[in-house]
């Protein structure tokens, strides 16, 4: 069905040339109605609808949602004025006076500031703490302190992921004095400390460069060997007229690492004897009373090893009979001819030599010491 005019020419419609019939006419307004009037499509974010459609009452309508209306006044002219009115949301964020996020809040580019000079404040609640995150891969956590132009600025970084680190520093409970120094206690807690100077030294503080400055007051080295908890010799050790000596009945030892030996030239020494005393029966000597011991038997003495046996060891044992003599000894140690008989007279000497090494004590016995 087309538009049909009397006299007047159109795309879509023909002309008649002459009055138009009743038909004709109810025809154009029956066109109309059906195919004439188009929808009109509103479009949303996410969905659309159609409105106006041919002989429908489809109407566009605008409405408030929560704290929000909507009003549209036309004047004479025609003219439509569409209003929304809010009854609390707000204009600004200043106008909430708790505000909470409720995504990631992007900077874009911009600052947060303060106006008059005016602190900005983070309190985290309870236990919580003012996080600083990382950035991922090898970006760790940072904190940047600027100059007051921000042109340039120190930071304070985390240890790397790497390193597994998570501690606590927390700061002196007391302020610092001039030229202290921030010292830990292993624990995280954090304290003033001076340098203190020991015997023989001296501490300048800092100069015009920021130094301290660490002086020896001796005339040459260290004020005593024992300051060294760790010394070692850079040349050979000259005792001039001197001896190396211990007090309070102390062992003077040597102690060579691993496989090292401890090697003497010209070797001289005296040697301590040690007393077992006048006694008999089973005994073990211990070498670390010394190498050379001596004993009065007043009765018979079996011997079969020392005490504590280290493999290497060895030990001169001077065998004295008391004023009855005829006291024996017997031993598992394998002797020199297989001879282990003492001396059996009255105040007889005999001298015992002893070596053990890791499995067998060997012994030889000069009698007879007249």
């Amino acid at each position: 069905m087309t538009i049909t005019l009397r006299q007047e020419s159109q795309t879509g419609a023909t002309t008649s040339g002459s009055t138009l019939t009743f038909q004709q006419l109810d025809n154009n307004f029956i066109d109309l109605l059906t195919n004439k009037i188009q929808a009109i499509q509103v479009d949303a974010d996410s969905t659309n609808a159609s409105v106006g459609l041919a002989q429908g009452t489809g109407v566009l309508e605008i409405k408030g949602g929560t704290n929000i209306t909507t009003a549209i006044a036309a004047d004479s002219a025609g003219t439509a004025t569409l209003t929304i009115t809010g009854t609390t949301f707000l204009a600004d964020i200043v106008s909430d006076t708790s505000p909470q996020l409720g995504g990631n809040l992007d900077t874009n580019g911009q600052q947060i500031v303060t106006t008059s000079a005016g602190n900005l404040k983070l309190y985290p609640d309870g236990a919580g703490v003012v996080e600083i995150g990382g950035g991922g891969g090898s970006n760790d956590g940072t904190i940047q302190l600027n100059c007051s132009a921000n042109s340039h600025g120190i930071k304070l970084a985390s240890p790397p992921h790497s390193a597994g680190q998570s501690y606590t520093l927390t700061f002196p409970s007391t302020s610092p004095n001039a030229n202290d120094f921030i010292s830990t206690d292993g624990s995280g807690n954090l304290s003033f400390v001076k340098l203190s100077a020991g015997t023989g030294i001296s501490i300048t503080n800092p100069d015009s460069g920021g130094d301290f400055v660490i002086t020896n007051t001796q005339s040459a080295g260290i004020s005593d060997v024992v300051s060294d908890t760790s010394p070692q010799l850079g040349g050979n050790l000259d005792v001039q007229t001197n001896s190396i000596v211990s007090t309070s009945n102390r062992d003077i030892q040597f102690s060579p690492n691993g496989t090292g030996q401890t090697k003497a030239t010209r070797l001289q020494y005296d040697e301590d004897i040690h007393n077992i005393g006048t006694t008999s029966g089973t005994k073990t000597p211990d070498i670390n009373d010394g190498n050379v011991q001596k004993i009065t038997l007043d009765g018979n003495l079996t011997l079969n090893e020392f005490a504590s046996a280290t493999a290497g060891q060895s030990l001169t044992l001077i065998i004295t009979q008391d004023g009855s003599g005829n006291r024996t000894l017997s031993s598992t140690m394998k002797f020199a001819g297989g001879v282990k008989t003492l001396s059996t007279g009255a105040s007889k000497v005999d001298i015992m030599t002893v070596f053990y090494d890791g499995s067998n004590y060997w012994a030889s016995l000069s009698t007879d010491f007249s």
